[in-house]
């Protein structure tokens, strides 16, 4: 069970905090930098994918394994498509991370569909805001961070 101030993460919207526990049995997060408020039932937040934030360490072990990052990138759009969706979906950061790096590879090569700019902006939102939450720096400045790392790949 969470705590009140207690930073979690949604698997489709990212980083957030705990804002209150509601009578109903309900979390009530805030998310997208208190932007978007958004309530999960107790029971079934482990169902739903809420989970801790990772620890400082574990976002500089993820942010290396995108730096080191050289897997092949599949050209079959419909396919690609269908596995950045189910990597998402997963919640788990370095797969989210994957998604990002991939998509951003293809648009500098060759530009994006606008399903995949789409799926780019929301995986992108999810990984900025835990960056940007564990590292305690803006959003602009996590995605700084992520793009010149992707960069450098």
């Amino acid at each position: 069970m969470y705590k009140v101030g207690e930073m979690v993460v949604h698997p489709l919207y990212g980083a957030g905090i705990i804002n209150s526990i509601t009578i109903d049995n309900m979390y009530e997060l805030k998310l997208d930098s208190g932007r978007m408020v958004m309530s999960v039932p107790i029971d079934s937040a482990e169902q739903v994918g809420l989970r801790k934030v990772h620890t400082s360490a574990e976002i500089n072990v993820l942010l290396d394994k995108i730096k080191a990052d050289s897997r092949e990138i599949d050209l079959n759009w419909s396919k690609r498509y269908k596995d950045n969706l189910e990597k998402i979906k997963s919640g788990k950061l370095l797969l989210v991370s994957q998604v990002v790096t991939d998509l951003i590879k293809i648009d500098r090569s060759k530009g994006l569909s606008t399903g995949e700019k789409k799926m780019l902006n929301n995986a992108k939102k999810i990984l900025v805001s835990e960056v940007a939450c564990v590292k305690e720096l803006c959003e602009k400045d996590a995605e700084k961070l992520i793009y010149s790392i992707i960069k450098t790949n």
